[in-house]
């Protein structure tokens, strides 16, 4: 079970010192939090530029949506923001799918080559 990031200091932490993957209509911000929340927690920004309330909540059901079923391609002990570009509205689900999915192999790969030690093997 995935918690949220809800907090703006959190939030603002997360988008200065996360790494970052961005495919297609997504971008993925993931900081690693330590002992301090050991279990995952996500968070969705989905900012004015979309439209009214019902454009908004729209996309952010459909990431949430996203979010619960790729929930265990997320590692334990991080805080994950998902922030759509506009053109996301105009995907259809199952695109938006295939497109979160990539997107989270493509930040696990960034985390998995980003975590070895400089000069390392792989």
């Amino acid at each position: 079970m995935l918690g949220r990031v809800t907090r703006s200091p959190d939030i603002r932490r997360i988008v200065a010192d996360g790494r970052r993957a961005s495919r297609g209509p997504l971008t993925v911000i993931g900081l690693a939090t330590g002992p301090t929340h050991p279990d995952s927690r996500v968070g969705v920004i989905v900012g004015r530029k979309f439209g009214g309330a019902v454009q908004r909540n729209r996309i952010k059901r459909r990431l949430r949506v996203l979010l619960r079923t790729h929930s265990e391609a997320i590692p334990p002990g991080w805080d994950v923001l998902v922030l759509p570009r506009t053109s996301a509205q105009q995907w259809t689900f199952g695109a938006l799918s295939d497109a979160f999915d990539t997107l989270l192999t493509a930040w696990r790969r960034e985390l998995d080559t980003g975590s070895r030690a400089p000069g390392a093997s792989p």
